[in-house]
């Protein structure tokens, strides 16, 4: 039989007859098949309080990188001689309960909000803890939008809460809030769309609402700037889906995964993994969602699992190709290394504990890193070697005639994979469930040997250890009572 390559991960396909795979774990979409994912490493020595809900970086002015994180009670800023979480919250810390933390930064200041208590900045030039950024309002979202800073969901003690509501500071001050038309800072109420779920920034806001979206662009005029819904009907369920890649902005939706360029929008997981996603998904815990542009054209997100775990959906950009990981990591973020000496790195005990190569760009200061959260705030590296991972191949006829069944007798996976093995799920109906052969280890000639019966097939293949591709794999098979 000939090679048969690996299709897209699609487990929402009809299962008789997929042409893709239903199982897709710990592997990277590539033009051709997959690749390791590596696994995350502990890169902190130590952990959070408690559950965090943020990790951010921005690059301040000396070329040097910030890292903080956020939990329940307490902001942190990375200490870069220690590589432990230092708290830097303000006198008496937060009441952050449910709510989660959003950042933005702009120049030298990095924000935080957490909606319960007032918005924080920290200047990476001057501060050594968080301080209170304005009094006058709190908000849920914050984003950077040119030379302003804009803030969306918002409480006052005017009107109360405002889930409409966007609000943006003065030209190129984000400490001033006041309405003005001198210093263009002021305020504007959505009339469609429900609550703001994010704001994406660049040289035009992006407001996603719930059932909305809405593009605010700077006029200079009276009005400062200008909003239209660009998408009525169609919003964001979950602020930390959001994720920005240039000009394209990604995000989950009531029904699918979508992708929005240029005003348009696209369902990117439609009749691939949407109805496994909530099906797999702890969907009353959407708002515990983060998700992260990573290395390698990668967008990944961090979810709640129905079974209590956590678990990562992994979609490339150049392939359009999705895949998900097990990882215990529950916050993703893009960050950035700050940078280590062979000194520094005594910390960590022996060479063979530090988790990633020296010449590694983690330990060069600014680099952009595949970085998380583990669920008790220790900032994870992904680094490490390969994760275990499995596919999993929908059930497809062996034989010439539609009413023969086959004995599946060799399976060759396609890979470099030192450690594989297969196994084969046999029916002999669409209606029946498969029975599955024992687990068969790849010898030395790249062959696994079984004997499977059945009209259609299904092939389970798992590996562990690092490699470099998994492409395909080939069957031999003969019809059953044949030779």
């Amino acid at each position: 039989m000939a090679i048969t390559d690996l299709g897209a991960w699609a487990p929402d396909f009809p299962d008789i007859g997929n042409p893709q795979l239903e199982e897709c774990l710990n592997l990277i979409p590539e033009k051709r098949g997959y690749s390791s994912l590596p696994e995350p490493e502990p890169l902190s020595t130590n952990g959070t309080a408690s559950e965090p809900s943020m990790l951010s970086a921005i690059i301040a002015d000396n070329g040097e990188s910030n890292v903080f994180a956020g939990d329940a009670s307490k902001l942190y800023r990375l200490d870069k001689n220690t590589l432990g979480w230092a708290d830097a919250s303000k006198t008496g810390g937060y009441t952050t309960g449910e709510e989660r933390w959003v950042s933005t930064s702009f120049g030298s200041y990095f924000l935080a909000s957490n909606f319960n208590d007032n918005i924080q900045f920290f200047d990476t030039k001057t501060s050594t803890v968080f301080a209170d950024l304005t009094t006058t309002f709190r908000a849920r979202q914050l984003g950077t939008v040119g030379y302003f800073v804009f803030a969306g969901d918002t409480y006052d003690a005017a009107d109360g809460s405002m889930p409409n509501r966007v609000r943006w500071s003065a030209f190129n001050d984000c400490t001033d809030w006041v309405a003005s038309v001198t210093t263009q800072s002021d305020w504007q109420d959505l009339p469609s769309g429900g609550r703001i779920k994010r704001i994406v920034g660049g040289d035009h806001a992006t407001i996603l609402s719930e059932r909305s979206i809405h593009v605010a662009q700077y006029t200079g005029d009276k009005f400062i700037f200008s909003f239209q819904e660009v998408v009525p009907g169609l919003g964001c369920i979950s602020s930390g889906s959001v994720v920005q890649s240039g000009q394209m902005i990604f995000f989950l939706g009531e029904d699918h995964f979508y992708a929005m360029s240029g005003g348009q929008v696209e369902p990117i997981s439609d009749g691939f993994i949407s109805r496994w996603f909530f099906d797999d998904c702890d969907t009353g815990n959407l708002h515990k969602i983060t998700g992260s542009l990573c290395p390698g054209g990668l967008v990944m997100w961090s979810y709640p699992r129905a079974n209590g775990t956590w678990g990562q959906l992994i979609y490339s950009l150049r392939e359009g190709k999705w895949s998900h990981a097990d990882a215990d990591v529950s916050v993703m973020a893009r960050s950035y290394s700050v940078g280590m000496t062979l000194e520094g790195l005594n910390l960590f005990g022996s060479l063979e504990a530090v988790p990633a190569s020296l010449d590694s760009r983690i330990w060069k200061g600014g680099q952009p890193v595949w970085a998380g959260l583990d669920p008790s705030g220790t900032l994870m590296s992904f680094t490490g070697s390969a994760m275990p991972w499995q596919i999993e191949t929908g059930a497809h006829y062996l034989g010439e005639g539609q009413s023969r069944r086959s004995l599946v007798r060799n399976v060759v996976p396609i890979t470099d994979c030192p450690t594989v093995s297969v196994q084969v799920g046999s029916q002999d109906t669409a209606a029946e469930a498969a029975s599955w052969s024992d687990t068969k280890e790849v010898g030395g000639d790249g062959r696994a040997r079984l004997r499977q019966g059945g009209r259609f097939h299904r092939f389970r293949i798992s590996g562990e250890g690092d490699f470099g591709s998994l492409t395909g794999f080939e069957v031999l098979a003969s019809p059953l009572g044949g030779r």
